[in-house]
């Protein structure tokens, strides 16, 4: 018999309403003739390596598209380190229903401050960190200069520079009250402008100097956004943050470090790379890469608009539209996939620990049926991924599954 729906049937047999064991047949899956796999990494991190690298080198052998996956948990805050690993690989992906890493603010400026280093022209770029953290900057300023460009063909940033220097490369006169030269803005403003004209000219000197993660550090230095960061924290009531009602990460800071951590991890062969208009999928050696080419992956993997003029962007774009899942069990309901990583098959995780005063019973009885979704979410190959560093769930010794050839260990 096939070993994935004997396992599901094993499992629902554990209920304790002979209701559910009976409704929740695998019958939509008795066509399975496929294999179980129990990985057993070492924590989390390991965890989603080895899930990439399964992903990865399947795809490299052409049988299977990126769409014939799906990783599913039990919650959201499991996809972050799963979809960093997948976009070191060029795995393209979609996480569903969750909040995207990229789309946080607080990554989306420092990707701002990056582009613009890496590309003074980038106008959208500029404009989103101007006055972040604040620079005593008001809308008005911020308009006549955003107008003054678009009247002169020029960049923001040509144009800051020109109403801060002089032609002579000499800073303007601080009391300068030309307005054909300072456009008008008030002192405080020009003064602001040219602090930060400054930041970017010092940081954009050490393009060619230091690696991406380096540069992205060196920036957060000067730009003291990370104070800014821990002062909003103290300032924002935790209510009143979209984000933490995510509670995907724990707090702004500790997801500027995570891009900072993909930013290290990243490598040359972690870029897409083509061969007569084929996707090859990247392979795990490690080398340096630009920051050129890391903001380039992260906008491929994340539709950034400010890449879709490009037209190997566009070309790639489109060779990556049918992307892996990642996704909660409810999530997946109704959807099946020709392979699917049911991933943190551990205690308080996949099953969670019952809130206050939830009956244990009743709490478990529910955690078992959205365990038996995941596991018939698979037409041929499943793996499930128990991390060595938690209590493994109660789920697989009621499966009764124990066995050596079914189970493979991850450094």
């Amino acid at each position: 018999s096939d070993v994935i729906v004997e396992a599901a049937r094993t499992l629902i047999s554990n209920s304790n309403s002979r209701g559910t064991a009976a409704s929740m047949s695998p019958a939509g899956n008795a066509r399975n003739t496929g294999k179980l796999t129990v990985l057993r990494p070492f924590n989390a991190k390991a965890q989603a390596r080895e899930v990439a690298m399964q992903i990865s080198a399947k795809l490299r052998e052409g049988t299977l598209k990126p769409h014939d996956f799906a990783v599913i948990y039990r919650t959201n805050r499991e996809a972050a380190v799963i979809a960093f690993e997948l976009m070191r690989r060029s795995v393209p992906f979609r996480i569903v229903g969750g909040f995207n890493f990229y789309d946080r603010e607080e990554i989306a400026d420092l990707l701002a401050y990056l582009r613009m280093i890496q590309n003074p022209a980038d106008d959208l770029a500029i404009l989103r960190v101007i006055n972040k953290p604040p620079r005593g900057l008001g809308p008005k300023s911020i308009a006549t200069i955003q107008q003054e460009a678009i009247a002169s063909g020029k960049s923001l940033l040509d144009v800051i520079r020109a109403v801060c220097w002089s032609p002579s490369g000499e800073a303007q006169d601080a009391s300068e009250s030309n307005d054909d030269v300072t456009l008008g803005l008030q002192k405080r403003a020009r003064k602001s402008l040219g602090e930060f004209l400054e930041m970017v000219d010092e940081v954009r000197k050490k393009l060619n100097e230091l690696t991406a993660c380096e540069l992205a550090e060196f920036l957060l230095e000067k730009t003291e956004y990370r104070a800014y960061l821990k002062e909003r924290e103290k300032k924002e009531k935790p209510e009143a943050s979209v984000q933490s009602k995510t509670d995907d990460f724990s707090s702004r800071e500790t997801n500027v470090d995570q891009l900072l951590e993909q930013m290290r991890g990243f490598s040359s062969v972690d870029l897409l790379e083509h061969d007569g208009g084929e996707v090859k999928y990247g392979s795990d050696a490690a080398a340096a890469v630009s920051l050129g080419d890391f903001l380039r992956n992260v906008a491929l993997f994340t539709g950034d608009e400010n890449m879709r003029e490009s037209n190997q962007y566009a070309k790639e774009k489109r060779l990556v539209e049918q992307k892996s899942l990642l996704m909660t069990s409810h999530a997946a309901k109704g959807l099946e996939f020709d392979t699917v990583f049911v991933v943190s098959c551990v205690e308080g995780l996949f099953p969670m620990r019952a809130r206050g005063e939830e009956d244990e019973e009743e709490h478990i009885e529910e955690e078992r049926r959205v365990f038996y979704v995941a596991l018939t979410r698979c037409k041929r190959n499943l793996f499930l991924s128990a991390p060595e560093d938690g209590i493994e769930s109660r789920f697989f010794s009621e499966m009764g599954f124990v066995d050596g050839e079914e189970e493979e260990e991850c450094e």
